[in-house]
């Protein structure tokens, strides 16, 4: 069930329903027509039987009662006197000549209440008159026989002669065979009744009647198409009568049926009934009264199942194929019915799928034809969609808006890494050149230092006399070289220091743009949102790495400016210097001052190069600190340069994710934005 489409579901729910409904409905009725057609058979078979058994029962009832008028007129002549014997031979005569279809017309009565003159037996016997004296006349093929004999007995087997003796009423003998002297044994029954005499039973006398008409109704028997079996049982359970089997004549019928002995006490006392065999047959039982003797015989009916049930069977099968028809067309209008249904649900699969599966039109809206559950799954389908269309929409535009971002950043980092690389290459010439200028520094200490040991032997040659004033003017010759090398040295110096500060401020410019750029990244990164996150982690470093540039180099500005100042004072200085030595020299030469003059000079001198000496100092300490400070600068640029290459990387990784993200977003349709 979990893989059929709804439409099949709908279907195989509704046809299950319809069909449990239907069996229920068609059992109902089946049950219905199976249990009317069987009383309609029972009663129907009840008519044959009950038809039969009249038939029957009008001939046994006038064999009774030409028997029972026999009989009477019998006894009516030992009323007063005894029985003639001639009146009762006349009157047995005639009955038998009015019923043909007795064997034999008889009674048996008590000597001693007949008159028998005119009697002569055959046997010579005489006759006794505590015996019996039996008259009986056979109509054999119309042909009358009297038979007149004394000195008869019974005995107590015989029950054709007791029961209705003893019980002095009608009664039906159990058959019997009996052959009547043409060598032919008939089953017959008699019909015996007491004799009376002053209400005093004298004998017994009756009919016997043949059981042969009783096959021959049984074999006439053609009720439901001659497929049923009339059977005539006798009051005590003998089969009289067997359609189309007369072999079982004179037998009982317990031989051939359970079911008849369990029912045979309640049949053969006069009620009816009918039961259904194990095989489907019906059997019944129809008990009639033969007169008023109270015994019955059994018109006994077995009726195939088929037979009676085939109007059923008829019917059942035009219910069944009724139902398969009313199914079938209910089935076509079902799977019609539901494909209506399911057609609004195979809509929305129908466009999921496209969505998921196809163009991804997100443009594709359902219609809505009704208010009931499908009317509202395609609006919520249609609400679903739509904010799908809002959502891909708004993703669409910011892919666009990362993707330019991201460009601008990429373009931004290189021009970042290029300024970046412009600046090492400055930073390392300004390592160079502030290398240069320390080494220059260290030498005119150096030098000062000299200078300083000079002029203290100046002074104390000057001390020492005049006799040293040619290598004075020797010393001041060499000083005023050395201070003019001096003086050149820092001349030189205050050039290199001037271009430190033209370095610097190209830092500070390269700084600068560095906080723009990296401000202007971080402007980006906060437009592209969550997937700009680290790049703005990024532009953030790379912005406080410039400030860090440009404090550095504000610090190196002022430490050049006072090298510079530095610088200039210390070549004023050696101006003066040299000035002051060029004096002393052109004293020396003009044959030599006054050694207090010498002296003063020298002092001067000495003075001077220690002014010198400390600038220089100075000059080497600052230079120092400037190396310092270029190689965090240096450091710093090298930090710059990996951050941006940092940067250039996240931001190619974040224009390759854009282009992912507008690839998977381009397999949408969109409406075109207003």
């Amino acid at each position: 069930m979990r893989n059929l489409s709804v439409r099949m579901k709908v279907v195989v729910w509704c046809g299950l329903t319809m069909m449990i409904a239907m069996i229920c409905g068609f059992g109902f009725s089946g049950y219905q027509i199976w249990t009317e057609t069987e009383e309609r058979g029972v009663q129907e078979a009840m008519k044959v039987a009950a038809e039969a058994a009249n038939d029957m029962k009008g001939d046994m009832d006038a064999m009774v009662k030409s028997a029972e008028t026999f009989i009477a007129a019998v006894s009516d002549q030992s009323k007063k006197q005894p029985i003639l014997y001639q009146n009762a031979l006349s009157t047995t005569n005639r009955v038998a000549l009015v019923n043909p279809s007795a064997f034999s017309t008889w009674f048996w009565v008590d000597t001693s209440s007949m008159d028998i003159s005119g009697f002569e037996p055959k046997d010579g016997k005489e006759i006794d008159a505590n015996k019996l004296f039996a008259v009986t006349v056979r109509n054999i093929g119309g042909q009358i026989e009297s038979t007149v004999r004394g000195n008869n007995t019974v005995g107590d087997s015989d029950a054709w002669y007791n029961i209705p003796f003893q019980q002095k009423k009608t009664t039906f003998s159990e058959p019997y065979f009996w052959d009547y002297g043409d060598g032919v044994k008939r089953l017959v029954s008699s019909i015996a009744l007491p004799v009376f005499h002053d209400d005093n039973v004298i004998g017994v006398g009756g009919l016997d009647i043949s059981m042969d008409e009783m096959q021959k109704v049984a074999d006439n028997c053609e009720a439901f198409d001659g497929l049923a079996k009339l059977v005539i049982l006798s009051p005590e359970g003998m089969i009289i009568g067997y359609t189309g089997d007369a072999a079982r004549v004179g037998k009982d019928l317990g031989e051939y049926s359970e079911a008849f002995k369990n029912l045979r006490d309640r049949v053969l006392t006069g009620e009816s009934m009918y039961i259904w065999t194990s095989s489907g047959d019906l059997v019944l039982y129809y008990p009639f009264e033969l007169g008023s003797t109270g015994q019955y015989l059994v018109s006994a009916m077995r009726i195939p199942g088929s037979v009676i049930m085939a109007p059923a069977k008829a019917a059942l099968y035009q219910i069944i194929a009724l139902g398969i028809v009313c199914l079938t067309i209910a089935g076509f209008l079902m799977w019609y019915a539901a494909g209506k249904i399911s057609k609004p649900i195979q809509n929305v699969v129908d466009s999921l799928n496209d969505i998921s599966q196809g163009e991804g039109d997100l443009t594709v809206r359902l219609t809505i034809n009704s208010k009931d559950e499908l009317g509202n799954l395609a609006q919520a389908f249609n609400v679903f969609v739509e904010k799908v269309h809002d959502t891909i929409s708004d993703v669409m535009r910011l892919t666009l808006d990362v993707a330019s971002a991201s460009t601008q950043i990429a373009a931004s980092s290189e021009e970042i890494a290029a300024g970046m690389e412009e600046q090492s290459g400055q930073v390392q010439e300004i390592s160079t050149a502030v290398e240069e200028m320390s080494a220059s520094i260290n030498e005119v200490a150096q030098k000062s230092h000299d200078a300083n040991s000079s002029a203290g032997d100046a002074k104390q040659v000057a001390l020492d006399g005049g006799d040293i004033v040619q290598q004075t003017m020797s010393g001041m010759n060499e000083i005023e070289t050395v201070v003019s090398d001096s003086s050149l040295s820092i001349g030189e110096l205050g050039k290199q220091g001037e271009r430190i500060g033209e370095i610097i401020e190209v830092i500070n410019d390269i700084a600068d743009q560095t906080n723009l750029l990296a401000l202007n990244a971080a402007i980006e990164a906060a437009r592209a949102g969550e997937h700009g996150r680290g790049f703005a982690v990024v532009a953030d470093e790379v912005r406080k790495l410039a400030d860090r540039t440009t404090k550095a180099t504000d610090g190196v500005s002022e430490l050049i400016s006072g090298i510079q100042a530095g610088t200039h004072q210390a070549v004023e200085k050696m101006s003066s210097g040299t000035e002051i030595v060029g004096k002393g020299v052109d004293s020396a030469r003009r044959a030599g001052e006054s050694l207090n003059n010498i002296v003063d000079g020298a002092e001067n001198v000495a003075e001077m190069v220690q002014s010198i000496a400390a600038a220089a100092e100075q000059q080497s300490a600052a230079s120092e600190q400037i190396s310092r400070n270029i190689q965090s600068i240096a450091a710093v640029t090298h930090q710059s340069r990996e951050g941006t290459q940092q940067a250039s990387v996240a931001a190619a990784g974040l224009s390759e994710k854009a282009e992912s993200l507008k690839q998977l977003v381009a397999q949408f349709k969109v409406k075109d934005a207003a």
